[in-house]
């Protein structure tokens, strides 16, 4: 599967990767965008979005770092959440019922997958 799904999502003007950094920056998460902005392993998550843009194996896992739009995205939001839970706060889901706590934990499988499936030696080749 290519990757230009997570490209052609995080282009969309409302729930895209300008919005999801805006809501980070803000620290209230208001649309709907976690599967694309912050991938985890297929599998994990059970809806139709989280099957189409769940990371398919660890060498997938690779591409998504080596593709230099998406690193630096990925790069650039996650330091906007490290950011916020440096400062001790953290993001809150707005008018989600608590069935939707995926959301809040989807960044930790993404970061784990990721940093452990391409090591950064490999991550730049």
């Amino acid at each position: 599967m290519s990757l230009t799904r997570f490209h052609e999502a995080q282009a969309d003007p409302h729930a895209g990767y300008d919005a999801a950094l805006a809501e980070i920056r803000r620290g209230r998460k208001t649309s709907h965008w976690i599967w694309y902005i912050f991938p985890q392993l297929a599998g994990l998550g059970r809806s139709s979005t989280a099957e189409k843009y769940g990371i398919r194996d660890l060498a997938e896992a690779c591409d998504y770092l080596r593709y230099p739009l998406l690193r630096a995205r990925y790069e650039e939001i996650t330091a906007a959440v490290s950011d916020k839970l440096a400062r001790g706060l953290a993001l809150k889901p707005d008018g989600q019922p608590p069935r939707r706590r995926q959301a809040r934990l989807q960044p930790h499988p993404s970061s784990t997958l990721l940093l452990n499936a391409c090591p950064p030696r490999i991550q730049s080749s």
